[in-house]
């Protein structure tokens, strides 16, 4: 499988389990010490590590997930139509964390994942979460953004979403466009101001409408003109873009079966200015 494949091609120290590993009892190997100085504005793993050992408590985080991966898939369907099972789209999820928006995009069975993570906490909570499923489909790595252990060119997808969205730091688009196939696609995650983000915090929503427009800023991205400044010194085009978290942020709306049918039809109607969440598609050249 091309799991199994990319995993034998990683080093050793950064290989976390298969979900094959799982069911047979292997354990990871030992995690390697951190930098002494890591570098400015860069969180290290032991702070992801503190961060997924805390409870989660975003509003419709379910939902999220559900409709993330929905999108993905839809903007992936040109690329989904022309795999076959002898060879599917070799996938890498940039920054999974502990798993909970991959086994959505594992729904498909045309797909085959590399998860990589920098924690190793969550990549464990990941692991007891596979729990044997998805044998020869999925992979888990540990690794950084700015420092993957693949090969060049060696997937056709890269998707990044989430909490870390590790695709969108800066300078981690090289990455992303060196581990692609020339053609391939990666879609990538991103906070959205939307109208309920201006009603409910005007003056935090007017500091980082700001901050996010100024080109001076590293994380200029903001907005299609932000995307494409961003990623076009990569050799990434951006093609599309979608909007989902498009429904009123509460919990007693996302709990529902039928939040989903909502998000769907505000995010076709008004998704630039509902829309919280902003999924774009680039392709390397």
């Amino acid at each position: 499988m091309a799991a199994a494949r990319l995993l034998r091609q990683t080093p050793a120290r950064d290989r976390i389990l298969t979900s094959s590993d799982a069911s047979s009892g292997v354990q990871p190997e030992p995690q390697q010490p951190e930098p002494q100085q890591p570098e400015p504005r860069r969180k290290s793993a032991a702070w992801w590590d503190d961060f997924w050992a805390r409870p989660l408590a975003a509003t419709g985080r379910a939902l999220t997930c559900r409709r993330t991966a929905e999108e993905a898939l839809r903007l992936l369907a040109p690329m989904l139509e022309q795999a076959s099972v002898s060879a599917p789209p070799r996938v890498l999820d940039l920054g999974c964390g502990h798993g909970d928006l991959t086994p959505f995009l594992l729904a498909e069975p045309r797909l085959t994942i590399s998860a990589l993570d920098v924690s190793a906490a969550a990549l464990r909570q990941f692991q007891a979460r596979c729990a044997g499923r998805f044998d020869g489909r999925l992979a888990l790595v540990r690794g950084s953004v700015y420092e993957l252990p693949f090969p060049d060119a060696a997937f056709d997808v890269v998707v990044s979403f989430g909490y870390a969205s590790a695709a969108s730091y800066d300078g981690a688009e090289r990455e992303v466009a060196r581990v692609l196939r020339p053609g391939g696609v990666a879609i990538i995650d991103y906070a959205s101001p939307s109208l309920y983000h201006w009603i409910g915090a005007p003056g935090a929503t007017c500091r980082w409408y700001r901050r996010f427009r100024a080109p001076g800023q590293v994380t200029y991205h903001f907005g299609r003109a932000g995307l494409r400044e961003h990623f076009a010194p990569a050799g990434l085009r951006l093609e599309a873009v979608r909007y989902l978290n498009a429904y009123p942020p509460l919990e007693r709306i996302a709990r529902h079966g039928w939040s989903g049918t909502l998000d769907r039809w505000l995010a076709r109607l008004a998704g630039p200015i509902l829309g919280r969440v902003l999924l774009a598609r680039v392709r390397r050249a």
